[in-house]
């Protein structure tokens, strides 16, 4: 189920396990008590489908440890609320319908005995419609079950008609949006239903969106069905929060800019008295706690400074302003610590300075700020080792020390693979997430490297937690090298059996289930050189209707380029430039506001590519465009980027632009902007 590759899924199921690791020593069989949830739906499949082995290939242990998972005692909320009462429902039937254990159904029929005969006891819910389950298994393409499982299923089916809205066809939709591969597919299964429950509307905004549009689906449903939620998950706030930060995350992921808006909305209903509903969520500790993780999962990403940072700071000034600066807590403190970071060393240090001044504890949150706002490799590396002295299992600590390394080009391919033995020899008592992995990837440069990191994950089983990454970057690497020959590939001989890359990197990427926007670009990049004139071809059929991302983007420019026996290729009834310009102006941002208006906030060398096309082909109306378009995304170009399109400009044109910004007042942004002097723009022209 690819539900089971989602972020959050991913994150409270490796809790549990390192949890149960811990015990190993102790019991051959590590146990989790399941509250009936969605959420805990995924983990209970979790198990159940892998019969998850834990340490397996642990070399040193005596024994196999199997996590299990089982109902403790029946669950009856308290209040008896209807949003919570179909929940519980819904996990009893769907776990139902996923197993054929005879054991399970004995616990699943005496939790469901018991919600029920609560349901009779109260006048509210006495009174229920019936649902066929024969109908729903039907329309679910299951067959009926028989004895306990039928008892069980029915019983379930019973409490979930406590609600009026949960007729057979929309239950039917609920549980179709609940399995669905994707948030777009899961929207799709509710976009005729009027009344849509908590516990489906929260499930489509805990998982990772595929791309940025599916990001704007989530953001949607959030702004819509906010005050359905956070009403009913009043009691369990934690729920709501982590959907706050599963957004977050996403927001700064794929579009920075959209995160503001998101966080300042959410504020605003939450602390507002007009619904007449007064919630729990928004306190010193949950906005504290907000402000460090906007910075951290800034830090998680990979962007660079500039837009990104700033859409982080203001989303962090909204909060702030929300508690005021005196009720900032050492870990909010730090969070604004690292987030001024990436616009000024020099305001960040003297932040730091007055945020120990006011909390003298050596927490994480203080060693993370001393990491991360060494300049030397010495100095990291004693921030680092005085961090992990004390916090020996923080793997915070560890992967704001990567993130350090690899921004101080520190971080060689031979440092990385040091670092994830390491990393993985600790593996038992440190939750690892997707990030350190992709950080240590990152400067891994050929097929052996790759070989060897895949093996070292191999031999700490860890290797199917982070395949997806690692497959990535090994797609990336054989089409890197495409027209080379490498004889020896241990991993990938298992699976293919040709000795030529191009090959290679084909297998890899039809064997990819779920096929990310960022995997799309990389094939395309990479089919680029062998097959030209099909990029557009391949971008339409890939994309299926996704937004395209920047390498997707570069990838038809740099297509453009190539002219076989000199002629503009044509992609259809277009010439190929014509196709990449429009394809560029349908996906880049025209504005920075609002966010979620769409398109990609385009890096120098996008823009760089996409003015050597348009000066290639001749596209003056294009080029004339694009200064005014830079003003409008309040885009700050580096001096290759200004230089290359004032190139590309008719000359006159070109200087009328140098003397006006250097004569007259211009806007804020444009005085940002590295302009040339005639002279040194006469020496470039010279110079090329």
């Amino acid at each position: 189920m690819h539900r089971l590759a989602d972020k959050e899924h991913r994150s409270h199921f490796r809790s549990l396990e390192t949890e149960a690791r811990k015990f190993k020593k102790r019991c051959s069989r590590g146990d989790i008590t399941l509250r009936p949830s969605i959420r805990n739906f995924l983990v209970w499949l979790h198990v159940t489908r892998s019969g998850e082995l834990l340490d397996r290939t642990t070399r040193n242990s005596q024994h196999e440890i199997i996590l299990n998972a089982k109902l403790g005692n029946p669950v009856i909320p308290s209040p008896l609320k209807v949003s919570a009462v179909l929940e519980i429902a819904m996990f009893h039937f769907l776990t139902g319908i996923y197993t054929d254990d005879e054991a399970w159904f004995v616990k699943l029929n005496e939790h469901l005995d018991a919600l029920r005969a609560r349901l009779d006891s109260n006048k509210k819910f006495r009174k229920r419609h019936y649902l066929e389950l024969s109908t729903i298994l039907s329309q679910l393409g299951i067959k009926d079950g028989h004895g306990a499982k039928q008892q069980a299923l029915s019983s379930a089916l019973s409490c979930l008609s406590c609600d009026t809205s949960a007729t057979s066809s929309n239950v039917v939709a609920w549980i179709r949006s609940l399995t669905s591969a994707s948030v777009s597919q899961a929207c799709q299964q509710l976009a005729t239903l009027s009344n849509i429950p908590a516990f489906v509307t929260s499930d489509i905004l805990l998982r990772t969106p595929m791309s940025k549009d599916e990001l704007y689906l989530q953001i949607d449903l959030w702004t819509t069905f906010m005050g359905s939620i956070g009403q009913a998950y009043h009691e369990k706030t934690s729920h709501t929060s982590s959907i706050i930060h599963n957004l977050a995350y996403y927001s700064i992921q794929f579009d920075p800019q959209a995160l503001p808006d998101l966080i300042l909305q959410t504020l605003q209903y939450f602390t507002s008295t007009k619904s007449g509903f007064k919630h729990k969520l928004i306190d010193y500790s949950f906005v504290n706690h907000l402000v460090y993780s906007l910075a951290y999962y800034y830090i998680r990403s990979s962007h660079r400074a500039g837009p990104a940072a700033m859409a982080v700071i203001r989303s962090q000034e909204h909060l702030v302003q929300g508690i005021g600066h005196s009720n900032l807590s050492q870990e909010g403190f730090i969070g604004i610590v690292l987030a001024i970071r990436e616009v000024s060393d020099e305001k960040a240090v003297k932040l730091f300075k007055i945020c120990q001044s006011h909390f003298h504890e050596m927490s994480t949150f203080s060693h993370i700020g001393n990491i991360h706002l060494s300049t030397t490799p010495e100095q990291l590396l004693h921030n680092f080792n005085s961090a992990i002295a004390q916090f020996p299992n923080s793997a915070s600590l560890w992967l704001v020390f990567v993130k350090r390394l690899q921004s101080l080009e520190l971080l060689t391919e031979a440092r990385a693979q040091k670092l994830l033995t390491e990393i993985v020899t600790r593996k038992d008592n440190l939750i690892l997430s997707k990030d350190i992995i992709l950080t240590l990837l990152q400067p891994v440069d050929t097929i052996n490297g790759i070989e060897r990191f895949i093996k070292t994950l191999e031999d700490g089983d860890l290797l199917q937690m982070f395949k997806s990454g690692v497959v990535t970057k090994y797609l990336t690497l054989l089409y890197r090298f495409s027209t080379e020959k490498n004889v020896r590939k241990p991993y990938l001989d298992r699976y293919v059996h040709s000795t030529t890359n191009i090959d290679c990197a084909r297998y890899l990427y039809a064997s990819i289930d779920r096929k990310t926007t960022s995997t799309i670009g990389v094939m395309l990049n990479g089919e680029v050189v062998h097959q030209p004139q099909e990029i557009y071809n391949m971008y339409i059929e890939e994309l299926q209707g996704k937004l395209a991302d920047e390498n997707c983007l570069v990838a038809l420019l740099r297509a453009c380029d190539i002219r076989p026996q000199g002629q503009v290729m044509m992609w259809g009834q277009l010439y190929a430039p014509q196709v990449a310009v429009h394809e560029f102006k349908t996906h880049v941002a025209k504005k920075l506001m609002p966010a979620s208006a769409g398109g990609i906030i385009a890096s120098n060398k996008l823009w760089r590519m996409y003015i050597q096309v348009l000066s290639t082909s001749d596209y003056l109306a294009e080029l004339a465009e694009v200064i005014r378009w830079w003003e409008q995304v309040q885009f700050v170009p580096s001096k290759s980027t200004l230089m290359a399109l004032l190139k590309a400009l008719p000359r006159a044109f070109a200087e009328r632009h140098i003397k006006h910004a250097r004569s007259v007042p211009v806007k804020e942004t444009m005085q940002k902007w590295p302009w040339p002097t005639l002279e040194e723009f006469q020496e470039f022209i010279e110079s090329k």
